[in-house]
């Protein structure tokens, strides 16, 4: 019992040591607050941006006649191909949407760039896969057997927002169901909250670049011919 007494005593002596240490106090309280405020701007900052994104997929999804959009297609391999969608309004560029497919498997994924005044500043990432099946064996009085099969999905969105420095900061949610009562309402519904990013930001630069390349650079439209490569073409 003494012993820990005198372990307890060292601790508050290093803590009065601190406290007198005026030189290092302030410097610390300084640096959280700025800490506090930083996060609380770019909460902000990304909260405005989103809410004009949101707003923006929502004229689209309602087919506002003030936006329209052109479609490109490439095809670099059979396992690499894709669709891009540009939108517009006032002859500005607003919103690409790039829809690929990477790999044997028949999965797309969907991603979109939110564009304000010619700066890139929200990218979104929507992936599919499916979790697993669940296999249920039935047999009717007759003694006849059946197998069904319950796929789980889940579906998870991360968004990078970045700054007026083109740093971005991460905010994602996901949710898994069985694909038959996927409910998209539901999911985005849920709140976005800062996250890890899962994508590094000069590949994300280096992408929308490439992208507006191919903008200018790519046939309009979709021709059974054989189509460009977005990377070759350059």
């Amino acid at each position: 019992m003494v012993k820990v007494q005198g372990y307890l005593q060292s601790d508050i002596k290093n803590f009065f040591r601190f406290s007198e240490n005026y030189s290092t106090k302030p410097a610390y309280f300084m640096m959280l607050f700025l800490c506090v405020v930083t996060c609380g701007y770019s909460q902000q900052t990304f909260d405005a941006a989103n809410k004009e994104y949101e707003i923006l997929q929502e004229r689209i999804k309602k087919k506002d006649t003030l936006i329209y959009y052109i479609t490109k297609h490439y095809e670099c391999s059979q396992v690499l191909s894709g669709r891009i969608d540009y939108y517009y309004e006032a002859d500005k560029l607003v919103l690409i949407n790039h829809l690929y497919k990477q790999g044997l498997a028949n999965l797309w994924t969907s991603e979109d760039y939110f564009i304000i005044d010619d700066t890139l500043k929200i990218k979104t990432l929507t992936t599919e896969e499916t979790i697993h099946l669940n296999t249920e064996y039935k047999k009717d009085e007759k003694g006849t057997s059946s197998i069904s099969v319950e796929k789980v999905i889940e579906v998870v969105e991360q968004r990078m927002f970045f700054d007026s420095t083109a740093t971005s900061t991460c905010f994602a949610r996901k949710h898994a169901k069985n694909g038959l009562d996927w409910d998209a309402a539901y999911f985005n519904s849920l709140a976005l909250k800062e996250s890890n990013c899962i994508e590094d930001d000069d590949e994300i630069r280096d992408k929308y670049k490439l992208l507006r390349k191919a903008e200018k650079k790519l046939n309009v439209g979709y021709s059974y011919r054989k189509q460009q490569c977005i990377f070759y073409m350059w």
